[in-house]
């Protein structure tokens, strides 16, 4: 039920993941609220998706957008290089957002292991969750 060994030696479990992404580009209308983009990041083997979705802290409370921040989901692969874990991912869907010129580019990123139930791909920490 495991994925990979991690630079650590453990393993990390199939399942559901989330994790919180701020997204610095957009500025809310009331100073001290914040946007972020919810990461849902499922691992089953060497494969995972991730889908994002905008919400906004506003006085205290998570609200869901509906199109603000845009929606994304990528897809991608766990592989080994030079003893470290690594995931290849790329946006494969986008609702509200453009497509870049080119198309979405493949990200590499290291997976950083911090025990056996979270984890850090670029600059998200993704715990697991029950469901």
């Amino acid at each position: 039920m495991s994925f990979a060994t991690t630079a650590l030696g453990g393993e990390l479990i199939e399942g559901t993941y989330i994790g919180w992404k701020p997204l610095e580009d957009l500025t809310p209308d009331v100073p001290g609220d914040s946007w972020f983009r919810v990461h849902r990041l499922t691992l089953k083997g060497k494969e995972l998706t991730i889908e994002a979705s905008p919400k906004i802290i506003e006085k205290g409370k998570v609200w869901s957008s509906s199109s603000d921040g845009g929606f994304l989901t990528y897809k991608g692969m766990i592989y080994e290089k030079e003893g470290v874990t690594r995931v290849k991912l790329r946006v494969v869907h986008s609702d509200y957002l453009g497509i870049p010129k080119g198309g979405w580019p493949e990200l590499d990123h290291e997976i950083k292991e911090l025990t056996k139930v979270s984890f850090i791909i670029d600059t998200v920490t993704y715990t697991l969750t029950e469901d």
